[in-house]
């Protein structure tokens, strides 16, 4: 009796068991983040036979990021070989997979913790088991970043190039041929994105840009064995070991005004490996037996390691660590950069051989040139040791961990304007010292400084500083570097330049704003304050990369103010005005940050678009045409049109989408109506009848939270419910008021073409008051506003006007090429935030209600 009742309890146990993990889903989409999958739960084991999928998704724009924190499947057999295994997608699966199958610590590539990037926004793992002895499973870390690349960068001597291999994958994503005969060690300009390299055939030292062909040999006399170079970017000097002249070296980044700081005298020799400190005011290198350190102007020498062998390798980590590989003793060590806490990490024979060496947050990588690959260990687990072994590789040297999203500090003034030194300006922690400085020169005066790089997240730019005028013949040069996945906003809030030429409109002093560094096409022509070019004051432009330019050039007689202007990084969006084009039947959308006009978008069913109006959420413009005397829809990224409403229809002069609620509004000034549907345009309905009162209903536009409506009759602006209900004159005695507007205050706008002006009214009907009036307003169709700027489109002169909300005497125009009637306009902006829709948006069945409805219509079937 007893031992059948162990028997029924241990096999209870084992049911509960499985049925406990077959009650685990193992196929499933996530959409969230952050987020941990533990497979199966509970400390189960996962059992034989499994297939199972997860799908992760992330918003468009990011990526996936996924790091296997636990990992116990089975173990491999006799061969090596993965029995139960992981499988990791680029994608969906079914797509390119990142890595091997792997089921734990084997030798593929990455190294346990495995991290995995995708390049989309999925990402797929497939788990797999055979029918034979399980584990634990696995549990694995995952969010939604922005896209970035991790890489590590290496030496190829046998085919002269820089390889980068994909730290998430077991990619080579890009090969850069070099100009070299023996190409060794390596190092990068996160800010120029350029690398440098030495050569030991030929005898120099190199750069070539990361995204392009652009090489150039800087230093090639007076050196001989260059086995070690770091790019001081913080700094702006370039240092480098000569092991055959038993040197240490330094220049400009450009290789000029090179100078010895270490010399043969010294008493180290064969200096090898070289690094410089976080803030690039310190160089470590290695000599025979030992491992140096000295200011960045080669002062204060000292030994900071002794009683080595032969230290061929060294790098530095986040926490002031420096690391060094002894060949001779094939061991790994590190001390602290101030002498303090050296310690010996573990010694394996797969030190010898070591050329160089370089690590992240998780593993050490270093290059063995002998045996063609690069070996990589775990940073808390050591004794675990894998290798890459790249196919048609045969010698790899000069290894560099290069992230695309690494923040960079701010750079030194040396860096800047090379400290109004004459040759060479080093860095002293808050100061520098010049090395021969010509008598007398200032010396970073911020008030005489002229351009530099500026890498503050945010901050002001005033030149000149102080109640100084600028001076003449200046060519200054600021070039603004947002990290990796940002882009450079700058407002120009105040400018006083020499002023313009009347008339013809002409600056002698001019501002230009460049998409990038280094002459890349301008955001706008030359400006030098108020003048007609867009886009108008306050001058406001954003970049497309993360590096923007501005470039103030003076002629020889009148100066100014200068200008001020604050600037910040941000996530990329784009802003545009969207417009009809009536001439070519299309919708066009002008940058805002710049001159340019996208592709238009064709209405190929229109004969006469008219209004326009745009849904955020589902990024559809809709149109009227009064041609014809339709509506109709098309998506901004495709040629996907539609008509929604022809019947009952004569001249729709207005059209207001209600995307949080799911309703379309038009005016029809033919039939003396306001009607509304669905956004598909079914169960069409007369709000406003021909009988209301209203003559000519014409702009239409929808309150903020879509609760109201407001449109424009002869003579009046109207108000009501979204339903149509509680109508009133919002206001009164007006002649003909064609283009109305509301902005983020709850004012509505309005452009009164017979009396030439804009007034506005807060929408409660309070505070009425005139703002302005110009002849410009004669002929105007349509009106929109920004948070600095008042636009309409005048058809009759082919033009867009845009008006500075804070001055509005100032007045530009826009004026396409080539010239077309423009009406309708739409200000579009890709980040725009959307309020939560309506229920009614949400629960529609089969007939539309309106939001002040829904809580009291039995309509509503849910």
């Amino acid at each position: 009796m007893d031992s059948e009742k162990v028997f029924f309890y241990i096999f209870s146990s084992l049911l509960l068991r499985v049925v406990l993990v077959k009650g685990q889903e193992c196929t499933v989409t996530l959409t969230n983040s952050p987020g941990t999958l533990d497979y199966p739960e509970m400390s189960l084991n996962y059992t034989n036979n499994l297939v199972c999928e997860w799908n992760f998704i992330a918003p468009p724009g990011l990526v996936v990021e996924i790091t296997f924190t636990d990992i116990d499947l089975q173990d491999t057999d006799d061969d090596n070989n993965c029995l139960d295994t992981i499988t990791v997608f680029d994608g969906a699966r079914g797509s390119s997979t990142l890595t091997p199958p792997f089921c734990s610590d084997g030798p593929f590539w990455p190294r346990f913790p495995h991290r995995f990037l995708s390049t989309s926004n999925q990402l797929s793992i497939v788990f797999e088991t055979n029918p034979t002895i399980t584990g634990f499973g696995f549990v694995a870390e995952y969010r939604h970043v922005p896209v970035r690349r991790e890489a590590l960068a290496m030496v190829d001597v046998d085919q002269p190039s820089i390889i980068l291999l994909n730290r998430f994958s077991i990619l080579a994503d890009r090969i850069l041929l070099l100009l070299s005969a023996r190409p060794t060690a390596l190092d990068f300009d996160p800010i120029t994105e350029f690398f440098y390299y030495t050569d030991i055939d030929v005898g120099f030292i190199g750069r070539i840009m990361l995204n392009s062909n652009s090489e150039e040999m800087l230093v090639q006399e007076d050196i001989e064995t260059p086995l070690g170079v770091a790019v001081g970017y913080l700094t702006g000097l370039l240092y480098w070991t000569d092991s055959g002249r038993n040197e240490v070296s330094v220049s400009k980044q450009d290789g000029t005004f090179r100078t010895t700081l270490v010399s043969s005298s010294s008493g180290c020799r064969s200096p090898r490996a070289l690094r410089l400190s976080a803030d690039q005011q310190y160089i470590f290198w290695t000599c025979l037996g030992q491992i140096r350190k000295a200011k960045a102007d080669g002062s204060e020498s000292q030994t900071l390691v002794n009683g080595l062998v032969d230290p061929r390798a060294i790098t530095l980590d986040e926490a002031m660590y420096l690391y060094w590989v002894d060949i001779a003793t094939s061991s790994l060590g590190r001390i602290q950069t101030d002498g303090t806490n050296q310690e010996l990490l573990f010694t394996h024979e797969i030190f010898s051989g070591v050329h160089s060496f370089v690590l992240d947050s998780f593993a050490y990588f270093w290059s063995q040139p002998v045996d063609q690959r690069f070996i990589f260990v775990d940073r808390e687990s050591p004794g675990q040791i894998g290798g890459v072994i790249l196919t048609q590789v045969t010698t790899m040297e000069g290894l560099y961990y290069y992230k695309s999203d690494d923040m960079v500090a701010e750079q030194h003034t040396c860096a800047l304007d090379n400290g109004g030194c004459q040759e060479l300006c080093f860095p002293q922690e808050n100061s520098f010292r010049c090395f021969n400085p010509v008598e007398g020169m200032p010396c970073g005066n911020p008030r005489e400084r002229c351009g530099e790089t500026l890498l503050d997240p945010s901050g002001i730019l005033d030149y000149p500083a102080g109640l100084v005028d600028y001076i003449n013949n200046l060519n200054c040069v600021w070039n603004f570097i947002a990290p990796p996945g940002l882009v450079v906003e700058i407002t120009f809030t105040e400018i006083d330049l020499e002023e313009e030429l009347p008339i013809v409109n002409i600056c002698f002093d001019t501002i230009t704003v460049f998409d990038g560094v280094g002459g890349s096409n301008n955001l706008t022509l030359p400006f030098c304050g108020d003048g007609p070019f867009w886009p108008r004051r306050p001058h406001r432009f954003l970049s497309t990369s993360n590096q923007l330019s501005v470039v103030l050039e003076t002629d020889l007689s009148i100066t100014g103010q200068g200008f001020v202007a604050e600037y910040r990084h941000v996530p990329f969006r784009v802003e545009s005005i969207a417009a009809i084009n009536v001439d070519e039947r299309s919708i066009v959308l002008i940058n805002r940050f710049s001159p340019t006009v996208s592709e238009p978008i064709p209405l190929l069913m229109s004969r006469r678009p008219s209004a326009l109006d745009f849904d955020p959420i589902t990024e559809f413009f809709y149109y009227t045409d009064i041609d014809v005397g339709f509506i109709g829809r098309i998506m901004l990224n495709s040629n996907s049109e539609e008509v929604l409403v022809q019947e009952d229809i004569d001249t729709p002069l207005g059209v207001a989408v209600g995307y949080l609620t799911g309703l379309l509004y038009w005016t029809d000034s033919g039939r003396n109506e306001v009607s509304v549907s669905r956004l598909d345009g079914t169960f069409q309905t007369i709000l406003v009848s021909s009988n209301g009162g209203c003559t000519s209903p014409r702009a239409i536009r929808l309150s903020s939270d879509q609760q109201d409506f407001f449109w424009t009759c002869q003579g009046k602006i109207m108000k009501a419910k979204s339903d149509g209900s509680e109508s009133q004159t919002l206001v009164d005695e007006l002649i003909d008021p064609v283009a109305i507007t509301l902005d983020e205050a709850m004012y509505l706008y309005w452009v009164d073409v017979a009396t030439s002006s804009v007034d506005r009214i807060r929408t409660d009907g309070t505070n009425q008051e005139h703002l302005f009036t110009s002849d410009v307003f004669s002929g105007v169709h349509s009106f929109v506003l920004d948070s600095f700027t008042y636009y309409w489109s005048r058809p009759v002169d082919n033009e867009i006007i845009d008006v500075d909300r804070n001055s509005p005497t100032e007045i530009g125009r826009i004026i396409l090429e080539p010239e077309a009637t423009l009406e309708g306009l739409y200000y579009y902006k890709s980040d725009a935030m959307i309020a939560g829709n309506n229920k009614a948006n949400l629960y529609l069945k089969g007939n539309f209600h309106h939001p002040r409805q829904f809580q009291f219509s039995q309509l509503c079937n849910f």
